[in-house]
């Protein structure tokens, strides 16, 4: 994620893969790696001593939630 080669909306809009980097899960803002820190779709209640654990808890989660919705732009 630190890269910016990930599976996040706003790598796959550079790509061209996605049409738009706005966030599939609460519909607002880009979904990047500051952004999962606050995303409401998310959950937030984990409490992780080290903060790379709770990142890729998140980023993770993400992943999942978005594999799980319709493809778009996909083709």
């Amino acid at each position: 994620m630190r890269t910016g080669h990930d599976y996040l909306a706003t790598h796959l809009h550079r790509i061209n893969i996605l049409p738009s980097p706005e966030c599939q899960l609460c519909g607002y803002g880009t979904i990047n790696a500051e952004h999962l820190r606050t995303c409401s779709a998310l959950d937030h209640s984990k409490n992780y001593q080290n903060g790379i654990f709770k990142e890729a808890h998140l980023y993770w989660s993400a992943r999942h939630i978005m594999a799980q919705k319709p493809r778009v732009g996909v083709g």
